[in-house]
């Protein structure tokens, strides 16, 4: 167990605190149903995807500690989706799914379903090389190799075994090295005892080299012992285990299986008086332990002892002492045992009644044990079944609950990236307006422009028509003030011309006026005042025109002085709107800076998401491949084992009429047909069903062919029960089982047909044949023991039963495939009696067209929401 849950609390242990209240701190201290109720507690507070599967996980591993492993699995189911939703702290959500896998794994290792255990402990392997986790590896590596040992597959177990004694050895770490060398020495008796029996002195050799473990020593010891035995050497198989027991003796310890197996040995050299001392020491050590099961064993063992040492009356006394302890502590397998030796006992001495008696009741017994072991088995497929179905329904509903999840999150995602998009058609939008509206601006400040530069040339011209009506008004002044001179010069000068006209008149007329003197100086006096007055008017005239000028020009400069203030005023605007604009420029480029940044960002996350998408698709295509190769493999042991069968042709060709229905569960089969023409008048058909089904059911048909062929065909048994007897021996042997815990085997139904001496001989291992004859169904009922697996320390015979053939007969072989599938209505198995009333019903069929109504019955029953579960196969022939 050390190995096997080392990392059990791993991830577990950064978060337990040395808190009561820590469902973490209740699951390591083992008060499961303490751990179950906090991590429950603390489930419904929690939002966290990751604390929420590391609490599921608590629950799963407590459901599982305490054997309830349906529980356990839903749970296991539930962590890993949340494990899945966890975003930000990936590493350690990776770590959480890997510890969930190999708690699924460990589950289905508890239902027996190994390749499913296998399954998940590789998922688990491939999460820790993600993060190179090498030493979860190494242990998840010891779970796979141990599982495919358990599930038969013995060349990929030894070859992983021999992968972990390598990393074992580079650590230097020589308990790990020899836990491995005593791994590799059981999982390689099966196919090659001598490299087992290397691994088993290595290891022995490695335990005294420690010389810190005693018990080891003795193991490994023991372990030489029994293969030596195995391979005929009991001499060398004695000298180990006497080195067992002397290893126990310095530690005080004393084991009752190192002395049976010495027993054994004694026995098998015929040294009875030795083997009996072995026997009864054991014996000592059980009543010690008050073990009564092994009390009765070592019982059985004196008695065999005895019988095979021709003491019959001695045998017969240690057998009534186990059957009286097995009956009183009802220890019916013991009690088994102890009857069919009685009946090898009885036979000896030639009381063939008492003999019958006891095998009657050896094999009621055996029944009754057969019965509740197919219980089990029947109990512990349906778990299996049970298990299967409600991880996948559980997954089934996690992925549904978690597309939901995806769909909502990507309409919210939709929503907000259209949110976003909006937002950008927004700020492009905003962008547009500015740009056009800075367009806007700058044209009106060109136009302003315009305006104050054509203002500022109006202004100038304006200044320019003053400065020129400026000269003008001087010129005009002056020519004026010429003007008003020459006027009054010629005003002047006409005046003198006057009066020196006048003064000539005067000096003319002075004489003449002489008299009138007094009136011609008045007359003159007035004149002068006349002139006078005229040359006043000319002067304010002069001054009033000149004065309208001035204040036209006034007027002008004022008009003037209003147009540069507005141009000023204007000018004040175009800078205001100059600096709104340059704000507003600013605002642009920091909005352009921004949706630049969300789009940097948006353009990160696409990368990420494009790395992420070429990742997974890389991912899908290694996984893709490793599926390819496994699936190209299996196809080609179905090649394989294809051409093991027998050919049609010749089976027809010895029974024209009959069929064959042989339907995989997988691409290979645990179930195969056999067939041999030993001569023109005889041929033997079997149907065999073997343990499991796929490729270790697959290996054990290969053992199966190999052994029939041997015995048959090279060995010339055609006898019904003794190929069954033989067939028996040599799949023990072919599994070394004596020497190890495999328990495999297979069902059968074997006939043999006499044309010559029209006879049928059949002889079954718990499997039966159905035939038909003048209208009379009758069965055939094999013995209640299968070919290998259990008690093989006691002699299995098999019963040959005859049928006579004079008149014609129809026979149906078959495995427990086709009735023990589930379906139809309500899900139910098809059942024996429902199997036995269809082939009744279409006997009387062609049996080429009998074989296309069964295989049409059995589609309908699955009614295409079944899956297979087993093997099938269905022989039908007819005699006469």
């Amino acid at each position: 167990m050390f190995f096997i849950n080392v990392f059990i609390f791993i991830s577990l242990s950064v978060i337990a605190q040395v808190d009561e209240t820590s469902p973490f701190y209740q699951l390591e201290k083992g008060n499961y149903n303490q751990a179950i109720r906090h991590a429950k507690a603390a489930l419904e507070g929690s939002n966290n995807a990751l604390q929420r599967g590391q609490l599921l996980t608590v629950i799963s591993r407590a459901y599982r500690y305490q054997d309830d492993y349906s529980t356990a699995l839903n749970y296991a189911v539930q962590a890993n989706t949340q494990f899945d939703r966890v975003e930000k702290e990936k590493e350690k959500a990776v770590l959480g799914k890997a510890e969930i896998f190999t708690e699924i794994g460990l589950l289905y290792q508890n239902w027996l379903s190994y390749d499913k255990a296998i399954e998940n402990f590789e998922k688990a392997k491939q999460l820790y090389k993600a993060n190179q986790n090498q030493k979860e590896i190494i242990e998840l590596n010891r779970k796979i190799a141990h599982n495919q040992f358990l599930n038969g597959e013995y060349e990929e177990s030894e070859k992983n075994y021999i992968k972990l004694l390598e990393e074992d050895k580079k650590t230097g770490d020589k308990g790990l090295i020899s836990f491995s060398l005593g791994k590799l020495a059981i999982v390689s008796r099966i196919n090659n005892p001598e490299n087992s029996l290397k691994y088993s002195i290595e290891k022995y050799n490695l335990e005294v080299e420690k010389n810190n473990n005693l018990e080891q020593v003795a193991f490994a010891a023991n372990s030489i012992g029994y293969l030596y035995r195995q391979l005929g050497q009991e001499k060398e198989a004695v000298s180990y285990f006497e080195k067992a027991l002397e290893a126990l003796n310095k530690i005080d310890r004393k084991d009752e299986i190192v002395l049976n197996n010495l027993g054994v040995t004694y026995t098998a050299l015929k040294k009875y008086p030795a083997a009996q001392e072995q026997y009864q020491e054991a014996l000592k050590i059980n009543q010690e332990k008050n073990n009564i099961a092994a009390i009765a064993d070592s019982y059985n063992y004196l008695g065999a002892n005895e019988y095979l040492a021709a003491h019959a009356q001695e045998a017969r006394v240690y057998v009534g002492k186990a059957i009286t302890i097995a009956e009183k502590n009802n220890q019916q397998q013991a009690l088994a045992d102890s009857y069919l030796l009685l009946s090898k006992i009885w036979e000896y001495e030639g009381d063939f009644r008492q003999s019958q008696e006891a095998f009657k009741k050896y094999t009621d017994i055996k029944n009754k044990l057969e019965k509740e072991a197919s219980k089990q088995k029947e109990e512990l497929q349906r778990q299996r079944t049970e298990a299967e179905r409600q991880e996948s329904q559980l997954v089934q509903y996690e992925n549904e609950r978690e597309q939901e999840r995806l769909r909502l999150e990507k309409v919210k995602s939709e929503a907000e990236k259209q949110a976003k998009e909006n937002e950008l058609l927004k700020s492009e939008n905003e962008l547009r307006q500015s740009e056009t509206k800075n367009a806007v601006l700058k044209n009106q400040q060109t136009q302003q422009a315009l305006l104050l530069a054509k203002s500022e040339l109006d202004a100038a011209k304006r200044k320019e028509d003053i400065q020129l009506l400026e000269i003008e008004r001087q010129k005009n002044n002056a020519k004026l003030r010429e003007q008003a001179l020459e006027a009054e010069q010629q005003k002047k000068e006409k005046e003198i011309l006057e009066q020196q006209n006048k003064l000539q008149e005067l000096e003319t007329e002075k004489e003449r006026l002489e008299a009138s003197k007094q009136k011609s100086s008045k007359y003159i006096a007035y004149l002068i005042a006349v002139a006078a007055i005229i040359l006043f008017a000319f002067a304010l005239i002069a001054f009033i025109q000149n004065k309208k000028k001035n204040k036209k020009i006034e007027a002008q400069n004022k008009l003037l002085e209003n147009q540069k203030q507005e141009i000023t005023q204007k000018h004040e605007e175009l800078q205001a709107s100059e600096e709104e604009l340059r704000q507003n420029s600013e605002e642009l480029q920091t909005t352009n800076e921004q949706l630049t940044l969300v789009k940097m960002s948006i353009e990160e996350k696409n990368l990420a998401l494009g790395a992420s998408l070429v990742e997974l698709e890389n991912q899908k295509e290694i996984i893709e491949k490793k599926n390819q190769d496994i699936t190209s493999s299996i196809n080609y042991a179905k090649r394989i084992q294809t051409a093991m069968l027998p050919d049609l042709a010749k089976v027809k060709k010895a029974l024209p009429e009959s069929f064959i229905f042989f339907q995989p569960r997988d691409i290979v089969s645990g179930d195969f047909y056999w067939f041999s023409q030993v001569s023109e008048q005889k041929c033997v058909i079997a149907a065999c069903d073997c343990t499991g089904h796929g490729v270790p059911g697959a290996f054990m048909s290969l053992i199966g062919n190999d052994v029939l062929n041997e015995t048959v065909n090279a060995r010339n048994i055609h006898e019904a029960d003794k190929i069954l007897h033989d067939l028996h021996s040599g799949v023990v042997n072919a599994l070394n089982q004596r020497a190890t815990d495999n328990r495999d085997g297979m069902d059968m139904t074997l006939c043999v047909i006499d044309k010559e001496n029209k006879q049928v001989h059949f002889a079954g291992a718990k499997n039966e044949v159905v035939y038909i004859q003048n209208g009379n169904v009758e069965q055939l009922k094999g013995d209640k023991m299968p070919i290998g697996g259990e008690r093989l320390d006691i002699e299995r015979f098999f019963h040959k039963q005859t049928v006579d053939i004079t008149a014609p007969t129809i026979f149906y072989m078959f495995s427990d495939g086709f009735q023990d599938q589930f379906g139809g209505d309500r899900g139910r198995k098809y059942m024996k009696k429902r199997f036995r009333e269809f082939l009744v019903e279409i006997c009387n069929q062609p049996f080429a067209e009998q074989e296309q109504i069964l295989k049409l019955e059995f589609q309908s029953w699955l009614a295409g929401e079944y899956q297979q579960i087993d093997d099938v196969l269905v022989i039908g022939f007819k005699v006469s």
